[in-house]
């Protein structure tokens, strides 16, 4: 992902460490950035040539159901426990950055890249 086309806000968040890590044994951290579509016809990942994820939800904005439904669309994907992804940034706006536990950022483009073409 090309760091400097994000947001001066969303860098920061993107390229923090997980206070654990490998080292100790707990699971790899990686943090996507995602762009949220709300009220699409259908649900849909798209990835875009320099990286950045879209992902639109026929949820609406309004009481975080969007948020969830974005979680479960996500888990459901990458095929991990929805209690693995968290937002870290963007809980009311459409520019999301969010932790993925358990899978790298490489894995986690590859899984998602290669369902584009079925969405």
């Amino acid at each position: 992902m090309n760091l400097k086309r994000l947001p001066q806000s969303w860098k920061k968040f993107l390229t923090q460490k997980n206070k654990g890590g490998v080292k100790d044994g707990s699971l790899p951290e990686s943090r996507i950035a995602i762009c949220l579509k709300p009220r699409a016809k259908n649900d849909r990942i798209f990835v875009t040539a320099t990286g950045v994820i879209e992902i639109a939800v026929t949820s609406p904005p309004v009481d975080d159901r969007a948020n969830e439904h974005l979680v479960a669309l996500i888990a459901d994907r990458l095929h991990v426990p929805k209690s693995s992804l968290s937002i870290v940034y963007g809980r009311r706006c459409r520019n999301k950055v969010i932790a993925v536990l358990g899978l790298t950022k490489d894995t986690i483009l590859k899984i998602l890249m290669a369902r584009k073409g079925r969405e």
